[in-house]
């Protein structure tokens, strides 16, 4: 299966989430963040068991396109994954009381590792 059509609702988890998790950071409750951010990781996972499911089983005919494919598709996941993370950070860290002195450099290398592998993807097309 491809991740196009999952990329909507993964980009509405991802800004649900950091939303969600800079408020429970404005007010104080630490459930309204962990359910927040549990949000995108249910999401996120349920696109990867759905996009991987059918190479689970052996297939000897499968071409090794097929997993060039699996390849681009998992790399774009875990580039959603980094960016909801350096998106989190700096919602929760820029636009709340909260502060860590590390907050920006840790936003700043998820991004930066999202933007690594959507190159990585780039280059394998």
């Amino acid at each position: 299966m491809s991740l196009h059509p999952l990329i909507p609702a993964l980009i509405a988890a991802l800004l649900a989430s950091a939303a969600g998790m800079t408020y429970g950071a404005t007010i104080g409750d630490k459930q309204v963040s962990l359910m927040a951010a549990l949000l995108f990781a249910v999401v996120a996972v349920g696109a990867s068991l759905r996009i991987n499911a059918p190479l689970w089983r052996p297939d000897p005919s499968r071409p090794d396109a097929i997993l060039v494919y699996a390849t681009q598709r998992n790399a774009r996941l875990m580039a959603m994954v980094y960016a909801w993370g350096a998106a989190a950070l700096f919602a929760v860290y820029t636009l709340t009381e909260l502060w860590w002195f590390h907050s920006w450099q840790y936003g700043l290398a998820m991004a930066l590792i999202a933007a690594g592998l959507v190159g990585y993807v780039q280059r394998l097309c």
